[in-house]
């Protein structure tokens, strides 16, 4: 079966957790080069899936040892990407060039869910998948030992952890219908016609509080799972 992974948004913004390999740029010239290291909200714990989705379908999909990146070094030829983004604003895209700049390991636990399927996606697929990364001191050794070696892999990895979803309310604008001014007309060859052209809409607008397009997915050690890992690091 196919499924797609939601990659976990960190609460900086969208969030990839693999490294983005940029392009190499050359140039003719010799100019000072930026360099900028920014640390990745790696080990939040939390992932951000689309509302609507099934979450009482989250389940354990596996748990693994990997090594990710922790920071992003991005370097910057100044006047090379300012002459890109001059000629070719598409082209600038690749600048600055984002690299790994540091890397730890990690243990990588995923979960599937059941979701609407995406509108991009032609074969209409609602399996999906989303992983969040633990260090490996936050898992205690008898902890490590039981997720790997013990008989049942699914059922320990699910009683190691918990799950708790919220849905956040948000601002928005939206229009003020009581204080707006719209125009009368009708689509006409695909184009909206306004049927008195002399007719001028103005629309207001106004802030409101509004659930959130996402939901939010928090993975921490389950209670017992917790107190066992805090009594091994005292």
């Amino acid at each position: 079966m196919t499924k797609r992974n939601f990659r976990v948004w960190g609460l900086a913004g969208t969030l990839a957790l693999t490294a983005v390999s940029g392009f190499a740029q050359e140039t003719s010239h010799i100019s000072v080069a930026v360099r900028d290291l920014k640390d990745l909200d790696t080990f939040t714990h939390i992932a951000r899936i689309p509302a609507g989705s099934d979450i009482s379908s989250i389940k354990v999909h596996g748990l693994k040892l990997v090594t990710i990146p922790t920071r992003n070094r991005l370097t910057a030829d100044a006047r090379y990407c300012g002459g890109v983004a001059r000629r070719d604003p598409g082209g600038s895209m690749f600048c600055p060039v984002v690299e790994a700049g540091a890397y730890e390991r990690a243990y990588e636990v995923t979960y599937s869910f059941e979701g609407s399927p995406l509108a991009s996606d032609e074969q209409g697929n609602t399996y999906f998948t989303f992983s969040v990364y633990f260090r490996p001191a936050e898992l205690g050794p008898a902890e490590r030992k039981a997720l790997f070696e013990g008989k049942g892999h699914r059922a320990d990895v699910a009683g190691s952890f918990r799950v708790t979803t919220s849905r956040n309310l948000e601002a928005r604008m939206v229009v003020d219908e009581a204080n707006s001014t719209r125009c009368a007309g009708s689509y006409t060859d695909g184009l909206w016609m306004r049927s008195d052209s002399k007719c001028t809409e103005d629309l207001k607008y106004k802030p409101i509080m509004a659930p959130s397009d996402y939901i939010t997915v928090r993975i921490d050690l389950a209670p017992t799972r917790e107190v066992a890992s805090a009594a091994l690091h005292n």
